[in-house]
Protein backbone atom coordinates (compact mmCIF):
# COMPACT_ATOMS: atom_id res chain seq x y z
CA UNK A 1 0.00 0.00 0.00
CA UNK A 2 1.28 3.46 -0.84
CA UNK A 3 1.73 6.42 1.45
CA UNK A 4 -0.58 8.78 -0.41
CA UNK A 5 -4.27 9.14 0.38
CA UNK A 6 -6.31 6.87 -1.82
CA UNK A 7 -3.50 4.47 -2.65
CA UNK A 8 -5.13 1.29 -1.49
CA UNK A 9 -4.28 -0.88 -4.48
CA UNK A 10 -2.10 -3.89 -3.90
CA UNK A 11 -4.36 -5.21 -1.13
CA UNK A 12 -4.64 -8.86 -2.05
CA UNK A 13 -6.25 -11.82 -0.31
CA UNK A 14 -2.92 -12.62 1.32
CA UNK A 15 -2.23 -9.00 2.20
CA UNK A 16 -5.60 -8.49 3.85
CA UNK A 17 -5.44 -11.76 5.76
CA UNK A 18 -2.06 -11.01 7.26
CA UNK A 19 -2.40 -13.72 9.91
CA UNK A 20 -4.70 -15.98 7.89
CA UNK A 21 -7.89 -14.67 9.47
CA UNK A 22 -10.31 -16.55 7.21
CA UNK A 23 -9.98 -14.28 4.21
CA UNK A 24 -9.66 -17.09 1.67
CA UNK A 25 -13.43 -17.50 1.49
CA UNK A 26 -13.59 -13.84 0.41
CA UNK A 27 -11.06 -14.02 -2.44
CA UNK A 28 -13.75 -13.89 -5.13
CA UNK A 29 -15.33 -10.81 -3.50
CA UNK A 30 -11.89 -9.20 -3.21
CA UNK A 31 -11.14 -9.89 -6.87
CA UNK A 32 -14.43 -8.30 -7.92
CA UNK A 33 -14.63 -5.23 -5.70
CA UNK A 34 -12.17 -3.21 -7.77
CA UNK A 35 -15.09 -1.31 -9.22
CA UNK A 36 -14.54 2.46 -9.38
CA UNK A 37 -16.49 3.12 -6.17
CA UNK A 38 -15.52 0.11 -4.01
CA UNK A 39 -11.91 -0.15 -5.10
CA UNK A 40 -11.05 3.19 -3.51
CA UNK A 41 -12.13 2.04 -0.03
CA UNK A 42 -9.72 0.33 2.37
CA UNK A 43 -10.38 -3.40 2.96
CA UNK A 44 -9.80 -5.11 6.30
CA UNK A 45 -10.96 -8.24 8.13
CA UNK A 46 -12.61 -8.27 11.53
CA UNK A 47 -14.48 -11.07 13.30
CA UNK A 48 -14.76 -13.11 10.09
CA UNK A 49 -16.21 -10.20 8.11
CA UNK A 50 -14.62 -8.39 5.18
CA UNK A 51 -15.13 -4.68 5.82
CA UNK A 52 -14.40 -1.50 3.89
CA UNK A 53 -13.33 1.83 5.37
CA UNK A 54 -12.95 5.42 4.23
CA UNK A 55 -9.59 5.65 6.06
CA UNK A 56 -6.52 3.40 6.13
CA UNK A 57 -5.86 3.12 9.88
CA UNK A 58 -7.53 1.85 13.02
CA UNK A 59 -10.00 2.88 14.26
CA UNK A 60 -11.65 2.52 10.88
CA UNK A 61 -14.73 4.40 9.74
CA UNK A 62 -18.19 2.91 10.13
CA UNK A 63 -20.91 2.81 7.54
CA UNK A 64 -19.23 1.32 4.47
CA UNK A 65 -20.38 -2.06 3.13
CA UNK A 66 -19.23 -5.29 4.74
CA UNK A 67 -19.37 -8.90 3.53
CA UNK A 68 -20.06 -12.07 5.51
CA UNK A 69 -19.36 -15.51 4.02
CA UNK A 70 -22.37 -17.82 4.37
CA UNK A 71 -20.71 -20.86 2.83
CA UNK A 72 -21.07 -22.60 -0.53
CA UNK A 73 -19.83 -19.48 -2.38
CA UNK A 74 -22.64 -17.31 -0.97
CA UNK A 75 -22.27 -14.02 0.88
CA UNK A 76 -24.37 -11.48 2.74
CA UNK A 77 -23.66 -7.79 2.25
CA UNK A 78 -24.69 -5.04 4.61
CA UNK A 79 -24.61 -1.45 3.49
CA UNK A 80 -24.36 1.96 4.98
CA UNK A 81 -25.00 1.84 8.71
CA UNK A 82 -25.61 -1.90 8.74
CA UNK A 83 -28.77 -2.32 6.68
CA UNK A 84 -28.93 -5.68 4.91
CA UNK A 85 -28.55 -5.19 1.16
CA UNK A 86 -28.89 -8.81 0.17
CA UNK A 87 -27.32 -12.23 -0.25
CA UNK A 88 -25.94 -14.15 -3.18
CA UNK A 89 -22.83 -14.91 -5.15
CA UNK A 90 -19.74 -12.71 -4.97
CA UNK A 91 -20.83 -10.99 -8.16
CA UNK A 92 -24.27 -10.17 -6.74
CA UNK A 93 -23.09 -8.81 -3.39
CA UNK A 94 -20.33 -6.69 -4.94
CA UNK A 95 -22.90 -5.17 -7.33
CA UNK A 96 -25.28 -4.47 -4.42
CA UNK A 97 -22.51 -2.88 -2.36
CA UNK A 98 -21.31 -0.72 -5.25
CA UNK A 99 -24.83 0.57 -5.88
CA UNK A 100 -25.11 1.66 -2.23
CA UNK A 101 -21.98 3.85 -2.15
CA UNK A 102 -22.76 7.58 -2.25
CA UNK A 103 -21.40 9.42 -5.29
CA UNK A 104 -19.42 11.85 -3.13
CA UNK A 105 -17.33 9.17 -1.40
CA UNK A 106 -13.74 9.58 -2.53
CA UNK A 107 -10.72 7.37 -1.96
CA UNK A 108 -9.74 6.14 1.50
CA UNK A 109 -7.59 8.69 3.27
CA UNK A 110 -4.42 7.97 5.22
CA UNK A 111 -5.08 8.08 8.94
CA UNK A 112 -7.86 6.97 11.26
CA UNK A 113 -11.51 7.77 11.89
CA UNK A 114 -10.37 9.65 14.99
CA UNK A 115 -8.40 11.99 12.70
CA UNK A 116 -11.66 13.08 11.08
CA UNK A 117 -10.88 11.14 7.90
CA UNK A 118 -14.49 10.35 7.05
CA UNK A 119 -14.62 12.52 3.94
Amino acid sequence: MGDEAGEVDGRTCKGIAGDGSGVLSFCKVIDLWWTPCLGVLFPYMTMGTLCLSRCTGYPFTNGAPSFLALGQQRFRVTGLNGERLGEGSAEVVVELAAAAIPDDWGPARKGTADDGNEA
